[in-house]
This record gives structure tokens, sequence and C-alpha cells, in this order.
């Protein structure tokens, strides 16, 4: 039974991601296995939460996110143990997605208990989302070309950070930053520690200090995307899929 208050949807979803993190941990070893295991939960997490905005979070994150890693693992940025999927595992497409989809809902939450509103911008939203692609686009091709400069790397995602406070502003900015990088290093250690994947230009304790600030932005800009293509029509976003 799905929780009625924000907040506590906002802990289910958390506790919910965790355990998903915990199945990656036991079953990195066992691709096909751990697929279905993540296909479940996307399953799952789609019955409980399938508004239009969710349902489009979904299919960005795991399409660009697909493309992405196997774009910077081919580069030597990183690598996992048991790739399928060209240089990827192929449970990872469906990882990433159930990831956007339970990341969201916590963030959501959590702007709701602390009155958190959102609201579009102005500006033409094709305008809009090339933007925010760009912004994605630039990121990437620095830290997957520079990936053995960490502190370039660093630099970068920083300068990021800081470029899009600036232009977006407001709360929601940050308890998005906040969270995907707390969920970010939970996760990327614990595929570390368990042997799922490793980083081949490590700053700290097997991980590059850019890479949860990565996640942020990406979560950032897919937050944006997402509700730039809901809001272009003023269709709601909270409309069942």
């Amino acid at each position: 039974m799905m929780p009625e208050k924000p907040g506590r949807q906002a802990v289910f979803a958390f506790l919910f991601l965790m355990t998903s993190i915990a199945a990656i941990a036991a079953l990195g070893d066992q691709p096909l296995v751990l697929l279905g295991v993540c296909a479940g939960y996307l399953a799952l997490g789609l019955y409980f939460w399938h508004t239009r905005v969710e349902i489009i979070r979904v299919i960005i994150t795991a399409v660009i996110m697909t493309i992405a890693e196997n774009v910077m693992c081919l580069h030597g940025v990183y690598a996992y143990s048991t790739p399928q999927l060209f240089q990827i595992p192929c449970w990872l497409p469906v990882g990433w997605a159930f990831f956007s989809l339970a990341i969201f809902r916590i963030i959501e939450g959590l702007a709701s208990v602390l009155d958190i509103g959102y609201a579009p911008p102005k500006k033409p939203w094709g305008l809009w989302i090339a933007g925010e692609l760009a912004f994605i686009t630039l990121l990437f091709y620095v830290c997957t070309l520079f990936w053995e400069n960490t502190a370039l790397s660093l630099f970068a995602t920083v300068a990021t950070l800081f470029l899009a406070a600036f232009l977006y502003r407001g709360r929601m900015l940050l308890l998005i930053v906040l969270v995907s990088i707390i969920v970010a290093t939970i996760l990327e250690y614990t595929g570390i520690v368990y042997g799922v994947w490793h980083w081949n230009a490590p700053d700290l304790w097997g991980l590059p200090l850019w890479v949860p600030l990565a996640y942020a932005i990406v979560n950032l800009l897919t937050y944006r995307v997402s509700s730039g293509l809901c809001y272009r029509g003023q269709s709601g976003c909270e409309k069942k899929g």
C-alpha cells in the first residue's frame, strides 16, 4: 500500500531505491538475473508512480545514460565487470529507468514537505530544452575526453553547477543537487566495493570526486527537460500516463 503523505512517499521511495542498490551488489555477477530483478523494480515503480512527467523522465534517463555510459566505457573512463550490451551490462538501461523514477519521487516528496514549488520558465520551450541538452553535451565531452585529468573534470562539474545555480536559482535546484549527490555516493561506493564496476582514475576510495556532481547535473537537467516537455502545451504533468 503506497503511503498517501508526500513525506512518507519520499521515505518509501528511498528505502525502495536502497533495496535495488543492494540487489545490484548481490547480483552484479549475474547480469541476466539482475535484469529480471531491475525489470521487476521498474514495473512495480511504474505501478505506483506513472504520471506523464515521470514516464518522460524514465525514457530520457534510460536513453541518455545508455548512450553516455557506453561511450565513456569505450573511452576507458570506467568499466563494468560483466558487460553484454556493447560496453555495459544488459540490466543497466532498466536500472537507470528505475533509479530516475525513485530519485525524483524522493525529491518531489521532500519538495512537498518543504513547500518548494516549481514554475517552468516563460521562454520558448524548444529553446529551453536545447539549452539544457547543450549543458549535458558539454559536460559529457569534457569528462569523457579528459577523464585522466580528474581535476579538470571536477572543475567542469563545479563550474556547471555554479552556472546552473546562477541561471535557475531557487530551492528546488539545491534539493535536486543534495539528493542526487547522496544517492550517487551510496550507489557508486556500493558498486565499487562489490566489484560491479571500477573507475580507472579514482580520487577518493576508488571514486573520482566529480562523479556525484555529474549525477546531480544530469538529474537537474533531466528534471527541467521533462518539465519543459510536459508544460509546453500546459497539459497536466500530474495526469496518469
